[in-house]
């Protein structure tokens, strides 16, 4: 058998090829070819002008054509195809443009559709089958420009025929200057008849929605719509907006009206004949979802997009008046308000503003719902902004300056200057009169951010200036304030020189109490007490007009007083003031005077004082009553029994002293006593009698105060999984977020047996996702997670380091407590260098420069310091405790006497000897410290029983005609020798 024939290969053909075609018998082939397609186009022009001159195959008399053009006729080189390219698709192709954009089909994967209407697949052609009449490839069926203009007008139906020019072989192969006739130029370019043909398929097939929507937001985004119907498109996106809105499907209106904004060709007539305002409203979520988690977050979408549909940027400046849009601004500001999302408050502003003729009344209704909001610096901008330049009438202009007036105090009396200026400016404009209260507010304010008397002069002057006080009804209370800040400041001649402008305006005031007691406060800074007990002797006869001023000048002086005075001393001044000078107890005396004796532990002292009180005529509040039980809890650690004793004392005095806040700090501190948790905490609880709510437990409470109660007892007598499941059940019944209900929670977590760092880990997670801060939770998680690690000194702190970067990543702070206690771990692992710079960065975090800020910090210096002998870093503690919170605390102390401990361990040495001298020193000034406090309460309580005694003895026996002697006479001062006090000067 003979080898088979050698093939060449693809290489060696293209090279033989290239080599053909560069000789001159290729050059003749193609000229020979050349003059072939010539000849056959000759043929095909003269075929054409006779087909054009028969009438049988006239263009505008053309039958309907089917679907596939006849292939006999396409046989060839079809040059009349490529020569009209913009004329060479058929009538079929163009069928299924039209029916892919009303249907919203991708343009890239249009289908087509048999001669009956029916769809088919039809796979897709090669370029050469489409050169030889079969067909055209998939592609080359895109939606395009020229395709949009022939869609008119828009078939209703695919069964039904269209009679118009194909395009295809009938027609003529014309010069491409020559315009068609006007309807049919008018047919293929009028935009209109596209809007309308779109609208009739709706109305008349039924056609989908959503697929039409859908090919215009398409379009829309690929920015293809404007180049194909111009100005026109606005008409089709007004057309199917009100469309929308007509058949309520207001979803898609939504979308029609914000892919127009987005696109950023409309101007305030289009947005307006979108007829936008029914769109919004269906758009804005309802006000009581903010409350829902389960919802919030896809009403705060729904809240954006109408924010958005609401605000619109348009590049000319809006001139357009518009008053209905004000009462849709007002419901947008709710909302917004409602979400807790007041970053939008300027932009709605913003949007209605210019259309409003005037805008006096819509922007005080944004000043108030910021107010209430509680964002102070928004009112002010907006009362200085805009408000001051409009006209209001008596009472929007009261409401709305008692606001900004209040935003100023609340801000402490930030931007007080311009607000003034506002003030008068809004005063010119409106002619309206100034309270005079509002100027004095407005001062103090002032002064209690700065404490200087040249910048409240400087406000003064503007006052001045401006003609502020020309308006106001009495200006002499306001320079009575100026009066006050100079005494303060100790300039008693500026404060003079008020108190005569003051006296020149209204001579009345020569006697008025209030004047009166600032010099008194003036001697009383300077150590003058007889002059104190003169001028309160002048001011005894305006006691009874101006009681108040009367006390609050008396609680002043006392003030100063016991600043440099013993206990002792305070209760003989207060004694001789009630007994002389008829003095009526004031709140804050007795106050005074309970806090001293809670700060040495005299729960007796403090009982008696409180008797002494009531008898004589002092009623005992729930308000009062809280906070002495409080401080004595939570400030001066009084032990459980004690504070049990006073509270029996108080209520024996007055039984209507008790409320539900009274009951939960007892309730609270029978549960938090000693180490003894479990069952002695609820005998102590029972013991109390209290009326506590049993809801929680049974019924559906969303009560934040009766959940925290139950939680904490639960907490307390050590069922960690029942007090988890009181808050979830809590918060499932609708219980608003607590942060203290949320910690006791996580502690509870982290208390149980299986699982507690994930179910912690997972409460923490799940309330950070709905925006509460989780920062104390964290700080206990942290500290749990280092206690129960055991390794490596270095796997601690990466592992401390990993999970405080993944938490401050979160936003969430770190609290101090996490490195002291950190700082702790390290010096018990003999890392005294990381130690000390724990608890370094640690008072970075707390913004102090005492190192002794916490017992904790205080421990885990004292230890890092005595493990590497520094003896300048224990002397910068020891220094530092008397100015530090942990001066009095028997706990520092208790580490002081530890560490002493430690060292006398050690060999001695020079260096060994001279921490135990600083650490000796240190022990003996705290010590001191102590023994001063604790005669001081001990002659307190001694001294106590014999003042109480003679002053209710006295009291009762002048009690009858006390009044008739104050009505008959004048009192005078006594001797200021008749006072057993002592003189104590104090600095101004």
């Amino acid at each position: 058998m003979s080898p088979p024939l050698p093939v060449p290969s693809k290489a060696a053909i293209h090279a033989l090829r290239g080599l053909a075609l560069g000789t001159s018998c290729a050059i003749g082939l193609i000229v020979d070819d050349r003059r072939r397609r010539i000849s056959t186009l000759r043929t095909a022009v003269e075929n054409k002008k006779k087909l054009k001159s028969s009438r049988l195959y006239h263009g505008t008399a053309e039958a309907v054509i089917l679907p596939a053009d006849d292939p006999v006729l396409l046989h060839g080189d079809d040059l009349h195809w490529h020569y009209h390219p913009d004329q060479s698709s058929s009538l079929e192709e163009r069928r299924i443009e039209c029916d892919s954009f009303v249907a919203g089909a991708p343009p890239d994967q249009f289908s087509s559709y048999n001669s009956s209407g029916a769809e088919v697949a039809e796979p897709q052609r090669t370029r050469t089958a489409a050169r030889q009449g079969f067909g055209r490839d998939a592609d080359s069926t895109r939606y395009s420009a020229e395709s949009l203009r022939k869609l008119t007008p828009l078939r209703t139906s695919l069964d039904e025929p269209i009679a118009r020019d194909s395009g295809g072989w009938a027609r003529g192969l014309a010069p491409r200057n020559e315009e068609p006739p006007e309807s049919a130029e008018l047919a293929e370019t009028d935009p209109t008849l596209v809007i309308n043909g779109i609208l009739d398929s709706l109305e008349k097939e039924g056609n989908s929605l959503d697929g039409i929507i859908g090919g215009f937001l398409q379009k829309v985004a690929r920015k293809t719509l404007f180049a194909q119907l111009g100005d026109k498109w606005c008409d089709l996106s007004i057309a199917l907006c009100k469309h929308c809105q007509g058949i309520g499907r207001w979803d898609n209106a939504q979308k029609v009206l914000a892919a127009s904004i987005q696109s950023g060709w409309l101007d305030v007539e289009q947005y307006w004949a979108h007829n936008p305002v029914p769109v919004i409203e269906s758009a804005l979520p309802s006000a009581d979802l903010a409350t829902k988690p389960s919802e919030r977050a896809a009403a705060l979408e729904s809240l954006r997009l109408s924010i958005q549909l609401f605000t619109p940027h348009f590049k000319e400046k809006v001139s357009m008046l518009s008053p209905e849009i004000a009462p849709l601004g007002q419901i947008m500001v709710e909302r917004v308000l409602a979400f807790n999302q007041p970053q939008y408050i300027r932009d709605i502003y913003g949007r209605v503003l210019p259309q409003l003729a005037d805008a006096t009344e819509f922007t005080a209704m944004v000043i108030t719902a910021l107010f209430e909001y509680r964002d102070h610096k928004s009112v002010l901008h907006l009362f200085r902004a805009n408000f001051s330049k409009c006209r209001p009438d008596q009472q929007c202009f009261n409401d709305i300056v008692e606001m900004a007036v209040k935003s100023v105090e609340v801000m402490a009396g930030a931007r007080a200057s311009a607000v003034l200026r506002s003030l008068a400016s809004l005063c010119d404009a409106s002619k309206q009169p100034l309270k005079t209260a509002w100027l004095m507010r407005i001062l103090q304010a002032h002064w209690s951010r700065h404490n200087d008397l040249k910048k409240s002069k400087a406000l003064f002057r503007q006052m001045l200036t401006a003609g502020l006080l020309d308006q106001v009804a009495y200006p002499q209370y306001v320079y009575k304030v100026m009066t006050e800040f100079s005494v303060m400041s100790g300039d008693l001649t500026a404060a003079r020189h008020y108190r005569d402008e003051v006296i020149m305006m209204a001579p009345a005031m020569a006697e008025d109490v209030g004047l009166m007691g600032y010099f008194a406060l003036a001697k009383a800074q300077a150590g003058d007490w007889d002059g104190v007990l003169g001028d309160f002797a002048k001011m005894q006869p305006q006691r009874e007009t101006q009681k108040e001023g009367y006390e609050q000048s008396f609680v002043r002086i006392l003030k100063i007083f016991a600043q440099d005075h013993p206990i002792a001393e305070v209760e003989q001044f207060v004694q001789y003031f009630i007994h002389e000078m008829h003095m009526q107890l004031h709140p804050f005396t007795v106050s005074l005077v309970a806090n001293s004796y809670g700060e040495f532990h005299d729960a007796s002292g403090l009982i008696r004082w409180l008797q002494f009180c009531s008898s004589s005529g002092f009623a005992l509040s729930p308000g009062f009553v809280n906070a002495v039980l409080r401080n004595c809890r939570l400030k001066w650690k009084l032990p459980f029994r004690q504070l049990r004793k006073l509270y029996s004392e108080m209520r024996k005095l007055q039984g209507s002293c008790v409320d539900d806040v009274t009951q939960n700090i007892m309730h609270n501190a029978a549960l938090m006593d000693g180490n003894y948790l479990g069952k002695p905490a609820r005998q102590r609880v029972r013991s109390l009698k209290l009326s506590l709510s049993r809801k929680p437990y049974f019924a559906r409470s969303a009560n934040n105060r009766q959940v925290f109660v139950a939680m904490q007892e639960e907490l307390q007598s050590g069922r960690p999984n029942m007090t988890v499941y009181i808050y979830k059940r809590a918060l499932q019944y609708g219980m608003a977020w607590c942060p203290h209900c949320f910690r006791i929670a996580v502690i509870a977590s982290l208390r149980q047996k299986t699982g507690n760092f994930e179910k912690a880990m997972q409460l923490i997670t799940s309330t950070s996702q709905k925006g509460h801060d989780v920062s104390a939770a964290v700080g206990l998680y942290l500290k749990a997670q280092l206690d129960s690690f055991r390794g490596a000194f270095e796997e601690i702190m990466d592992r401390l380091k990993t999970m405080t970067v993944h938490f401050e990543s979160a936003g969430i702070i770190i609290d101090p407590s996490v490195l002291t206690h950190a700082a702790v771990i390290a010096a018990k692992s003999g890392r005294d260098a990381h130690a000390v710079t724990l608890c370094q960065v640690a008072m970075q975090k707390q913004g102090t420069t005492n190192p002794c800020f916490t017992t904790q910090s205080l421990r885990a210096l004292l230890m890092a310091y005595y493990h590497l002998l520094d003896v300048d870093g224990l002397q910068w503690l020891v220094e530092s405790l008397p100015s530090s919170p942990c001066s009095a605390d028997v706990r520092a102390l208790s580490l002081l006497k530890e560490t002493r401990r430690h060292m006398r361990k050690w060999e001695a040495s020079d260096r060994i000897c001279s921490i135990r001298d600083v650490l000796e020193a240190g022990i003996n000034s705290m010590k001191k410290r102590r023994v001063l406090q604790i005669r001081e309460g001990a002659k307190i309580q001694k001294e106590c029983l014999n003042i109480m005694s003679d002053a209710v003895a006295k009291m009762e026996a002048n009690n009858s005609h006390r009044d008739a002697e104050v009505a008959a006479e004048t009192p005078c001062a006594p001797a200021y020798g008749e006072l057993p006090i002592r003189h104590v000067a104090v600095e101004g």
